[in-house]
């Protein structure tokens, strides 16, 4: 998951952030980075499909 990002937002504080906020309120806080909103379906996408 790593290798794919590029956001503008270190990936360990946007990682951090999600398992504290959830991820709502990460899209919420990073919403405007369209690279995180794509990290964001992507881990979704993964998780909805276990």
């Amino acid at each position: 998951m790593k290798l794919g990002y590029q956001g503008t937002t270190p990936f360990e504080i946007y990682y951090a952030d999600l398992e504290k906020e959830g991820q709502h309120g990460v899209v919420d806080k990073y919403g405007n980075d369209p690279n995180v909103v794509f990290l964001f379906v992507n881990t979704w996408e993964k998780q909805k499909s276990k």
